[in-house]
């Protein structure tokens, strides 16, 4: 049977012995000395304990984009306003791995993906603690979103028959003739 008998810190300072119940270290580096009692042998380490925290997720998220655009997409941290602790994302969208292990926070999401919502995992790197959320995507039209084809075909199919610039309307320096 193996087990660890003590545990020091690597300065030379306290040495902490391990009972039956929960240690809860300081976060440093502490020496552990580990015993096998059928050898006899005992063996130490060098670890180090660092807090992380399992990141709390902002639900409810949703972000609005012309059908031919694209947005930058974020998730809030809310229990890390400051963003004190390091994050990695990965973005899923319809169960498809798009952007793994990014640390920016942001995914950029382009026309291909329509309007397909986007799963993100936030993992903190020190507790490797993570947390998911759905991000959701909603069209959006306004003067600003401009849908021009790339051709015109005037053959009464109904489908780029005319150019049509209603998205001109809003503009105060278009006069229409």
């Amino acid at each position: 049977m193996v087990y660890v008998s003590e545990v020091s810190e690597v300065d030379g300072g306290n040495i902490l012995t391990l009972g039956d119940g929960e240690l809860d270290l300081l976060t440093g580096d502490y020496i552990v000395t580990a015993y096998n009692t059928l050898t006899e042998c005992a063996s130490n380490t060098v670890i180090s304990i660092t807090r992380g925290i399992t990141p709390e997720l902002e639900d409810g998220t949703s972000f609005s984009k012309c059908a031919d655009g694209e947005v930058d997409l974020y998730v809030n941290i809310t229990n890390d306003p400051n963003m004190d602790n390091t994050y990695v994302y990965d973005w899923s969208i319809n169960g498809v791995l798009v952007s793994e292990g990014d640390n920016s926070g942001t995914f950029t999401h382009g026309e291909a993906y329509g309007y397909d919502s986007v799963l993100v995992v936030v993992t903190d790197v020190n507790s490797t603690c993570s947390s998911e959320t759905i991000i959701t995507i909603n069209p959006f039209m306004n003067e600003n979103c401009v849908d021009i084809p790339q051709g015109i075909s005037p053959n009464g199919d109904g489908l780029n028959d005319c150019l049509v610039l209603d998205h001109l309307e809003a503009q105060e320096d278009i006069i229409k003739a």
